[in-house]
């Protein structure tokens, strides 16, 4: 899951300097473009920060998992 929000922050950033470039060269489509980069904004600002507690998840590892004995699962 980190490496998914990692990967698509990297293609609406991609894109949305596409669109800036657009705009700034003059496109007729502007909502488009501009609709483009609110867009990556919004995934940046709200989706992106998710990869944190993801990263957290890697870094800390799985000891705590590893810690329960398969009798633990027993009924």
């Amino acid at each position: 899951m980190y490496a998914g929000y990692v990967t698509l922050a990297f293609f609406w950033a991609k894109m949305a300097k596409v669109a800036q470039d657009k705009l700034a060269a003059g496109t007729t489509e502007t909502a488009f473009y501009e609709a483009k980069i609110k867009t990556a904004q919004f995934y940046i600002q709200r989706m992106l920060p998710r990869a944190k507690g993801h990263a957290a998840c890697i870094q800390n590892g799985v000891d705590s998992m590893m810690a329960l004995s398969s009798d633990d699962f027993v009924f």
